[in-house]
């Protein structure tokens, strides 16, 4: 994802001046994807628990892009034709597999 490419750009400048990296590196290991080697390799540690699941189904990608356009799960039932429960279901794993707290930092 985008956010974790600005956020691997964000540490090797603080890095680059002598600041402390791992906030940023926190961050890209949010997202899923190719970084994770890598933001491994910066941190010195794994992220987070190796038999969590990480990547998003393609369902709950459309969520995301659903929330970050601001819908309320029962706007989100509404697009995708599905129940606002399940709508609510689909938030709550994208915050659990990201490991993020709210909706504004998925539409991030």
């Amino acid at each position: 994802m985008a956010l974790a490419e600005v956020e691997l750009a964000r540490a090797r400048v603080a890095r680059a001046r002598n600041q402390d990296d791992r906030p940023h590196l926190q961050s890209a290991a949010r997202w899923p994807g190719r970084n994770r080697d890598r933001i491994e390799a910066l941190l010195g540690e794994p992220c987070g628990d190796s038999t969590e699941p990480r990547t998003l189904t393609p369902r709950e990608y459309e969520v995301a892009a659903l929330v970050a356009r601001g819908l309320t799960n029962g706007g989100i039932a509404d697009e995708l034709f599905i129940s606002t429960k399940t709508a609510s279901v689909h938030v709550s794993n994208i915050l659990s597999k990201l490991s993020m707290a709210s909706r504004t930092e998925i539409a991030a």
